[in-house]
């Protein structure tokens, strides 16, 4: 488990920012939102959507991936972009499932 201190959450706030920018989810989530305005929605569905965006534009934010996970590991983003994906990957989804870091960058972001 990965214990983000409030200088980690600090520095990887711009980070998030601009990636949450270049994935454009705030658009996203404006077309998901009129999709599905007046109906049932099934949050399991929105889910796998947002996930699927997610992961066809992740391409777009590398650095601030890098960035993101470079703060965490204690690395310089050069060092993670050199590092195994599965490394990569493992330590985003930890920053992505930490409830106390999601609910900060939920309260920070626009």
């Amino acid at each position: 488990m990965i214990v983000i201190t409030n200088d980690m959450a600090f520095d990887m706030l711009p980070h998030a920012v601009d990636l949450f920018d270049k994935l454009e989810l705030n658009e996203y989530r404006k077309i998901v939102s009129e999709k599905y305005q007046g109906k049932q929605m099934d949050k399991v569905e929105v889910g796998i959507e947002v996930f699927k965006h997610i992961v066809k534009n992740l391409g777009k934010a590398k650095q601030e991936v890098y960035s993101i996970v470079a703060i965490v590991e204690g690395k310089t983003a050069e060092d993670v972009q050199n590092q195994s994906f599965a490394k990569t990957i493992m330590t985003f989804k930890s920053i992505l499932t930490d409830k106390e870091t999601m609910d900060f960058f939920k309260q920070a972001m626009p």
